[in-house]
C-alpha cells in the first residue's frame, strides 16, 4: 500500500510504496525525483507541483512496480493533477525549486556519506 506525504509549504509530494532501503534517486524531470532499490524496484516518487502533468508513464517504464502500486500511483496522478485544475502559472515558483535543490543536496549527501569507511 502507498503512503504519502504532502508538505504544502513546497508544493512537494512524496509517494512511499515501500520501505526497502534506497540505492539510488533518479531525476526523471526536473520536479520529479524517483527512488529506487539496488534490485531497480520503485521505492518512493517525490513530485513538486503534483497538479502538474508529471511523467508517471516515464516512471512505470523505467522501475519495476507491481499492479497495485501501478494502480494506486495512477489513482494518484489523476488526483492531485485534478486538484490543480484551474491553477494559474506553468513554471516551478522559488519555494519548489528550493525544494527540489534541498532534497537533491540530501540525497547526494546520504550517497556521499554511505561510502565513506567506518571502522
Amino acid at each position: 500500500m502507498i503512503s504519502s506525504n504532502y508538505d504544502r509549504q513546497a508544493d512537494a509530494l512524496y509517494l512511499k510504496l515501500a520501505s526497502s532501503e534506497i540505492a539510488r534517486t533518479v531525476e526523471i524531470d526536473s520536479g520529479t525525483l524517483a527512488d529506487v532499490d539496488s534490485r531497480g524496484w520503485l521505492v518512493g516518487v517525490e513530485v513538486i507541483r503534483p497538479d502538474r502533468d508529471w511523467p508517471l508513464d516515464d516512471i512505470l517504464s523505467k522501475f519495476h512496480v507491481d499492479d497495485r502500486d501501478e494502480r494506486d500511483l495512477r489513482a494518484a496522478h489523476k488526483s492531485y493533477r485534478h486538484r490543480g485544475r484551474g491553477r494559474r502559472g506553468g513554471t516551478l515558483g522559488a519555494a519548489a525549486i528550493a525544494g527540489v535543490v534541498a532534497v537533491a543536496v540530501i540525497k547526494v549527501m546520504r550517497d556521499a556519506l554511505s561510502r565513506i569507511p567506518i571502522g
